[in-house]
């Protein structure tokens, strides 16, 4: 079931902060759907609301049955602008439009578990406030935007707690930090509707995906994403080191719709493999038409000698 945005108008609400240091130590790294950063700058929350607040300098809101709690601020800011080469989008589908998306849904079904929980391994799909792609570089990366804000349905493999695949709603800031809603544990084969949808206030969004008997849900309150003109499907990895970490059948987005200023989009997908120029297996994603992604993992690359 999809959450009504205006029925949850008093729920969760959004926040962001963050720090202020460019380098990141991979020991004290969580890995998210963008690259690493810093363990302190990421959040998981089962509130009820998340909000931004600007007092004493950015940083997350939580509030729980009304009782609010600001949760510690990051002390590496802008640690995204160097992302490990061994992390980042290694395929995806983007489309752009001139103003902004309202809404993006979808569903993706489950594939078979990597053969070995070496890594992190994502499948996401989301709306973000510009065209930016974290390709996965060992140099900094010098044209992060100003501010980067990203809204994401993803599933992860390995979950939070074993060799399972998981599901949450994240909202990402390049610059500040990244908050989730809590995890759902998945199996093969369940099948995933996600949506991600604007309010009537234009800068309140609902994020709500699952299956039909486990959801889960973030509700962002955040200024700056009132223009989100990028949407996009992507198969993102961290410190997976071959092809035995990626998935062991083939994936696809399906019944994708986009509407923008209240018009159904019919999206021409810019489809992108192996950014990075570096491969894993021989993954391929490809459209078909408007609303089918398919990802193929293919079969192990040779070594290169």
């Amino acid at each position: 079931t999809i959450m009504n945005v205006r029925a949850v108008r008093a729920g969760l609400l959004l926040v962001v902060v963050c720090c202020q240091a460019p380098h990141l130590a991979r020991a004290a790294a969580t890995p998210t759907p963008f690259g690493f950063v810093d363990a302190d700058c990421v959040h998981g929350t089962g509130a009820d609301t998340v909000r931004i607040t600007e007092t004493g300098g950015w940083h997350f809101t939580v509030s729980a049955k009304g009782q609010w709690t600001a949760l510690p601020r990051c002390k590496n800011p802008n640690a995204w602008r160097e992302v490990g080469v061994a992390a980042g989008w290694s395929a995806y589908a983007a489309y752009n439009v001139s103003t902004t998306f309202d809404s993006l849904t979808g569903a993706v079904d489950v594939p078979e578990a990597p053969a070995a929980s070496s890594g992190h391994v994502f499948l996401l799909a989301g709306l973000q406030t510009a065209a930016f792609v974290p390709a996965g570089r060992a140099t900094p990366i010098p044209s992060v935007p100003p501010y980067l804000g990203m809204l994401q349905a993803s599933l992860q493999y390995p979950g939070d707690s074993g060799g399972y695949w998981s599901l949450k709603a994240w909202f990402i800031t390049a610059q500040q930090g990244a908050i989730h809603s809590e995890e759902v544990a998945l199996k093969p084969g369940d099948h995933i509707m996600f949506n991600i949808s604007r309010a009537p206030d234009a800068a309140l969004w609902l994020l709500h995906a699952g299956t039909t008997t486990a959801t889960t849900t973030l509700v962002v309150d955040d200024k700056h994403l009132a223009l989100m003109p990028q949407a996009y499907c992507a198969l993102a990895t961290a410190d997976v080191p071959d092809c035995a970490g990626l998935p062991r059948s083939a994936a696809s987005f399906t019944d994708l719709s986009l509407k923008s200023e209240n018009t159904v989009k019919i999206p021409q997908w810019r489809v992108v493999n192996a950014p990075s120029g570096r491969r894993l297996c021989d993954e391929q994603l490809t459209a078909d038409g408007a609303r089918t992604l398919h990802l193929d993992i293919g079969r192990p690359r040779k070594a290169e000698t």
